[in-house]
């Protein structure tokens, strides 16, 4: 559970949900996990 939360909180894609300029907030949270799942894999967001 820490590793996850820490994947997490440590992305690029959470700071991108938390910047309200990217509008990523109002996502879908499929949408968002996609992102997130895709920079997980190659280190880059998708």
């Amino acid at each position: 559970m820490k590793q996850a939360l820490d994947t997490i909180y440590n992305s690029e894609t959470y700071t991108k949900v938390l910047d309200l300029r990217t509008s990523l907030f109002s996502q879908s949270t499929a949408y968002v996990y996609s992102i997130l799942e895709t920079e997980i894999l190659t280190g880059k967001l998708g």
